[in-house]
């Protein structure tokens, strides 16, 4: 293993996490330059030579929104697996402001390799930073996730230039102008790839195929909390503020929420109190934690001072309501008719639903773990012997509910004590 080596500057900052018990916490605003210290890797990719250029980019994140405030290019002679540092960064003057520090490698105008983002964090000790992965540019996380009809796309800053993501191409784009529609970019990849940004909406057309209008993918409903076990913690996460318990310790944070800032598919929010940073990464996939056995919404990790915590995030609620459910599966087998059976879970604790025959209503509710359906109420009309043979069942699976799961596939499963139902969801559906 070869390294490259640089010489190391006054050593003032180190990554988050990685200070031990004797670090000194300085305030920055004391200091007019701070240094990042550290180690890149290159596990799996092939050797960095001279015709690579790597940039050591530190953005700041604050209330007002977000700078480079540092893109040091560094040559490297030859590293064939890694590369330590020390670079100097200009000291944050917000005590509420974050920064984060990525290594991007590029080649020519090609960018090849990045990092994910890492927060930093004030010390006056020289503590080693750790180690930065470098991934192919399309397995980063960047840029803000947009939705195309039936296909999603990721549009944003990476390395310092706006990028697609495209049916697994990464497209470096270049302004062309501006018109009535927008900001127009073309990709320098693929001449018949373009891009239009309006400030709210993009248009896109790749390889001269035009998408339907991309809608950047909606954000979280706030308020929305999070919680993890080994050790226990607790995310409060609101438009002003993410708020962070590890029980039974003395970490509590309550720092002021910088903004969702895109992380690909993930949700990530920032946040600072007194240069200690917190980032809160909400990735839309099922989770499930060993405190409940209803599934949740979202999995969820937090970068906080000392650790990086794991669970699971939103509410099981959200994976039931503002949708209709189509019945496909009555105990072990389908529906007699051809009319559909679906219901709805209303966010105010309704049920109702169409048995096929009759239209229905209910109550519900999850407690302590369990799906709990009240008496059914239908209306009275006259349905055909197998139709009503096949409603009293619907209503008698649905009246002795226990619990729900959703399967990799988006389709819901109820199991009550008499039985279970499988249902499954249309997003054209939603409303």
């Amino acid at each position: 293993m070869l390294k490259g080596l640089l010489p190391p500057l006054l050593i003032a900052l180190t990554l988050y996490g990685c200070a031990g018990p004797a670090s000194r916490v300085v305030d920055p605003r004391t200091l007019s330059t701070l240094t990042v210290v550290g180690e890149v890797y290159t596990q799996g990719y092939s050797a960095l030579d001279p015709g690579h250029e790597m940039h050591m980019q530190v953005r700041r994140y604050s209330r007002d929104g977000n700078e480079l405030v540092a893109d040091i290019p560094i040559r490297p002679t030859h590293v064939s697996s890694s590369l330590e540092f020390a670079i100097s960064v200009p000291a944050p003057r917000d005590p509420a402001s974050l920064d984060e520090m990525r290594v991007v490698v590029t080649r020519g105008q090609r960018l090849e390799l990045a990092s994910d983002p890492i927060p930093l964090k004030v010390t006056l000790d020289p503590v080693p930073a750790g180690q930065l992965l470098l991934k192919t540019a399309d397995e980063v996380r960047f840029g803000q996730t947009y939705q195309c009809g039936d296909q999603q796309i990721v549009y944003g800053n990476l390395g310092g230039h706006p990028q697609l993501l495209a049916r697994g191409m990464l497209h470096r784009l270049q302004a062309r102008g501006s018109s009535d529609a927008g900001q127009r970019y073309w990709s320098l990849d693929q001449d018949t790839t373009q891009l239009v940004d309006n400030g709210e909406r993009l248009l896109v057309a790749l390889a001269d195929q035009r998408l339907p209008e991309c809608l950047p993918r909606q954000g979280l409903s706030l308020p929305q909390s999070a919680r993890g076990q080994g050790p226990d913690w607790y995310l409060h996460l609101s438009s002003q503020l993410l708020q962070f318990e590890q029980l039974g310790s003395n970490q509590r944070l309550s720092a002021a929420n910088l903004g969702d800032h895109g992380g690909g598919e993930a949700l990530r929010y920032l946040g600072a109190e007194n240069f200690a940073p917190i980032v809160a990464r909400f990735q839309a996939q099922l989770c499930r934690g060993s405190d409940s056995p209803l599934p949740y919404p979202y999995a969820v990790d937090v970068i906080t001072t000392d650790d990086h915590f794991e669970g699971c995030g939103g509410e099981p609620h959200a994976l039931l309501t503002e949708r209709y459910w189509q019945v496909n599966r009555l105990g072990d087998v389908p529906p007699v008719s051809r009319a559909p059976i679906n219901f709805r879970f209303e966010a105010d604790g309704r049920l109702t639903g169409y048995s096929a025959c009759n239209r229905f209503s209910s109550q519900w509710k999850l407690e302590n773990g369990q799906l709990l359906i009240g008496k059914i109420q239908a209306s009275k009309m006259a349905c055909r012997p197998r139709l009503a043979n096949q409603e009293q069942l619907l209503f008698g699976l649905l009246e002795n509910m226990q619990r729900f799961d959703i399967t990799p596939n988006g389709a819901l499963e109820l199991e009550g004590s008499l039985g279970t139902i499988k249902a499954f969801t249309d997003p054209r559906q939603l409303r």
